[in-house]
């Protein structure tokens, strides 16, 4: 596959992390949240993972195909990507409130 078609695989990892992270933290707390949010939150972090390492090989001038070779950006990337799939735990145990978990939603996203 092409450096693209990794990327759109990727973008389609972060829709599914985006809905499933969404319909979690809009479940009133006293509610279980619907199964199928951690199934869309879940999937999307397996296709983010996948799609990312691809386009780490497939990266145009073949800069960062080994960790030593690794951007600050891309090291950065991967704790946040880390944050985001570790969260519906965090909140599902009450280590953080929803609000914050709102929070760290759209200002990791959004970084």
């Amino acid at each position: 596959m092409t450096f693209e078609t990794y990327k759109v695989i990727h973008i389609i990892g972060l829709v599914l992390l985006a809905l499933g992270l969404g319909g979690m933290l809009s479940t009133p707390p006293d509610q279980k949240a619907p199964r199928w949010t951690m199934v869309q939150h879940g999937l999307g972090v397996l296709i983010l993972f996948g799609a990312g390492l691809g386009m780490m090989a497939k990266y145009p001038d073949g800069s960062i195909s080994s960790p030593g070779q690794w951007p600050i950006w891309l090291i950065l990337k991967m704790v946040i990507w880390f944050v985001l799939a570790a969260l519906p735990s965090l909140i599902k145990h009450r280590s953080i409130p929803r609000s914050m978990g709102w929070l760290v939603v759209v200002l990791l996203a959004g970084a």
